[in-house]
């Protein structure tokens, strides 16, 4: 018994001699304390998983803030590359100011100055980021009955995205109340592209009343006037943001924030007509005498433009221009018509009179319109230019939008600014923050160049004037530029120390003592063979002992 007892005690020893050394050995090739279940403490390991995962984040969050940066660069080069054109324009508009010029080399000038700025468009749509815009606002706002939701694309087509709410008869807000948006009625974002103004019903109200409404798309919270209007009123939204509305032939000017209106002194708009507002000149279709005009909010006057012109339809499909230097209508089915205000010249474009063509839109730069071709469930756009003559020019653009089918897209706008265009990059250090960048508008509509030209003294004269508004205002989205990646840079350090902070304090708790680990180990390594030599001792003993025995 005393034997037996004695080889019970000697195994357990050797054992746990054993078990130590594995254990070392596991701390010391892998550096971490928590190598084995069960030897430290769990609230330490509990602390020290918390710490890893907070670091987890921080360097997710730091991709984030790279993709960032990246984006601003985008934009920046972007920028930079509308105020080199900015500047050239300017040098030729200061060169044409000379009397001494002739005609044919005006019109050289002017020539060169009108390509130049026919590019900023073109950069203003095409210039995007893994798809998001980085200089350009512009949006294509339409309702799907199939899905009964608002959509928004921008200019090119790309990046689609959609109101999260349904927009159908019984859509309601956050707060059950009623929506009522009509897509047979006008809608048109607001200029930071964070609401959507509609003409909608409201219950109670009887047929052919309706009331002005914004719906916040992040709050998603509806806000109706107490004022009526009528079927058919049309909105326009002011490139500083200010909302108006043709209220059955009277301009009033919207407060935004409870909707209520005040007349303007224009009350002979032609009722269910559209009209727009540039440089604070209001361009409508009077009543009196069916004459496109241009009234002068600050001078109180008003300028004939046309002659009388008889839109197809009632004037129902028609649309200006941003500046109002054109104005589009279906002439006849299946054929647009472009009018040149300024000039009185006209130009058509057949896209075809079996084409179910509806919804004509202009963008606001006035170099594209769009429409609906609803038998193809498409959205298309044309091209809009004019020549050294003033020659209107039409030619073919392309497909921007296939739908599904007919119910597609039911009314368009292209006014305001794509809501899509404000880019979110979140940041998680311990809490979420997000830092959001706005696309600069550099459309022409936005700068004021939409109608600048250098084919005479006087207008380069007014160029000149124009292009340093431009330029300021090219020089402010630089700024904006500089300080969003200055603060950018600034995330990124703090992160970045935020993580080697994490690190060491993680370190301290999680990784082996070297120093200390490897004496434990050499100690045990002792323990063990010592252990294995005294088993082994010990099993001769007692083979001796049944030697004795047997003999």
């Amino acid at each position: 018994m005393l034997v037996r007892g004695i080889s019970y005690a000697l195994n357990s020893n050797y054992q746990t001699s054993r078990t130590n050394l594995e254990v070392s050995m596991r701390r010391l090739s892998s550096g971490d304390k928590f190598a084995k279940t069960g030897v430290e403490l769990g609230g330490e390991l509990s602390v020290s998983e918390r710490f890893r995962h907070r670091i987890r984040s921080a360097e997710a969050s730091i991709n984030s803030v790279q993709a960032g940066m990246s984006f601003l660069q985008n934009a920046s080069e972007n920028i930079d590359t509308v105020y080199q054109i900015l500047n050239r324009m300017q040098e030729i508009a200061a060169a044409t100011t000379d009397p001494m010029i002739t005609a044919d080399d005006r019109d050289v000038f002017n020539e060169e100055f009108q390509l130049l700025k026919a590019e900023i468009p073109e950069i203003s749509r095409q210039a995007q980021f893994f798809g998001k815009q980085t200089v350009g606002r512009d949006t294509i706002v339409s309702y799907d009955a199939n899905t009964k939701k608002l959509r928004f694309w921008q200019p090119t087509g790309d990046d689609p995205q959609e109101i999260s709410r349904k927009f159908d008869s019984d859509a309601t807000d956050v707060e059950q109340s009623t929506i009522g948006f009509d897509p047979s009625e006008d809608f048109s974002m607001s200029r930071d592209g964070k609401s959507l103004f509609f003409l909608g019903n409201e219950p109670g109200d009887g047929a052919g009343v309706l009331r002005l409404k914004r719906y916040d798309i992040d709050t998603q919270m509806v806000t109706t006037s107490s004022d009526l209007y009528a079927t058919g009123d049309k909105l326009f939204v002011q490139e500083d943001g200010q909302l108006y509305v043709n209220g059955s032939g009277t301009l009033y000017d919207i407060d935004e924030g409870g909707l209520s209106r005040t007349a303007t002194a224009i009350t002979d708009m032609t009722a269910d007509t559209e009209f727009t507002i540039y440089n604070d000149a209001v361009k409508y279709y009077r009543s009196s005498d069916n004459r496109i005009v241009s009234y002068d909010l600050n001078t109180a006057t008003t300028t004939q433009l046309t002659a009388p012109i008889t839109f197809a339809s009632g004037g129902v499909d028609h649309s200006f221009s941003g500046s109002g230097r054109f104005i589009a209508d279906e002439s006849v089915a299946g054929t647009i018509r472009v009018i040149d205000t300024s000039t009185g010249n006209t130009a058509t474009y057949n896209v075809g009179a079996g084409t179910a063509l509806n919804n004509l839109k202009f963008n606001e730069d006035g170099d594209r319109i769009y429409f609906i071709d609803q038998d193809g469930a498409s959205v298309h756009y044309i091209n809009v230019g004019v020549d050294r003559d003033d020659n209107i020019s039409l030619t073919a653009g392309a497909k921007v939008i296939q739908g599904t089918n007919s119910s597609s897209f039911n009314g368009l706008d292209l006014g305001g600014s794509n809501y899509g265009s404000s880019v979110s990059f979140v940041l998680s250090q311990d809490s979420v923050s997000v830092l959001s960048y706005e696309a600069a508008d550099l459309s022409l509509y936005a700068l004021g160049l939409s109608d600048t030209r250098v084919d005479t003294i006087a207008n380069a004269e007014t160029a000149l004037s124009d292009l340093k508004e431009a330029l300021n205002r090219t020089n402010a989205e630089r700024a904006k530029i500089s300080a969003m990646a200055s603060r950018f840079e600034h995330v990124m350090n703090s992160h970045r120390n935020y993580i080697a902070d994490l690190t060491n304090a993680e370190s301290q708790i999680r990784d082996v003592d070297l120093a200390k680990e490897t004496g434990y180990f050499s100690a045990m390594q002792v323990q063990n063979q010592s252990a294995t030599a005294m088993l082994a001792q010990f099993n001769n003993l007692s083979k001796n002992v049944m030697v004795l025995l047997n003999s």
